[in-house]
């Protein structure tokens, strides 16, 4: 079954972040990520191991966007990294053993190349335009299927992921389905995450 990977939306303010992300929105999630872009360190710590705490208490990996550093701090399950971000390399080298380090990647080439450096897992993207890095250009899920097919790490699916076109992300069988506005900005957040678990539920279902 693929599970769903859950990204903060950076567009919120730090009490809106913590207001959503909490409670019954972790029920469900393969993964939890904190992504704060343009915060202050002292911001973004408090947000981390907040949310640190939450994961833990719910069972959930809690994953730190592009900072090894407060990743170790909070006691996360990893980090990660972006194409513009640290190597993955020395990361996989400065963290312990059993802490993920997962890598954005445009290509089967690169998410090989990002597994053979160290990488944990791979997320691929942006499959479909996104309002969240609107000037990328999407790599479409035939790039995704590849992806799936030649690398030996999970895969996770990221970028314009919405229910109207989840099912073709899901025909690549990636491991992981990683939304963000989807969740963040329909009018009933909890809604919509909960309608997407079910949604990967019933495709593991009748899959088999």
């Amino acid at each position: 079954m693929a599970k769903l990977y859950l990204l903060t939306d950076d567009s919120l303010e730090p009490e809106g972040m913590l207001e959503l992300y909490g409670g019954a929105m972790l029920d469900g999630l393969g993964m939890l990520q904190l992504r704060v872009k343009g915060r202050e360190d002292a911001v973004f710590f408090r947000l981390a191991e907040e949310l640190a705490e939450r994961c833990r208490k719910a069972g959930v990996p809690f994953i730190v966007n592009d900072r090894p550093d407060v990743a170790l701090l909070v006691g996360a399950a990893g980090v990660h990294l972006g194409r513009g971000d640290l190597p993955v390399a020395p990361v996989s080298r400065l963290l312990p053993p059993g802490m993920l380090v997962g890598r954005s990647v445009r290509s089967p080439s690169q998410a090989k190349e990002a597994v053979r450096d160290g990488a944990s897992y791979v997320a691929v993207g942006p499959c479909f335009s996104t309002p969240v890095k609107p000037g990328l250009k999407p790599v479409g899920t035939p790039v995704l299927q590849e992806t799936v097919r030649q690398c030996e790490a999970p895969v996770c699916a990221i970028g314009g992921i919405t229910p109207s076109n989840l099912g073709r992300v899901l025909e690549a069988r990636p491991a992981y389905v990683a939304v963000i506005s989807a969740v963040s900005r329909s009018a009933e957040p909890l809604r919509a995450k909960e309608l997407l678990v079910e949604a990967l539920r019933r495709d593991d279902e009748g899959g088999r």
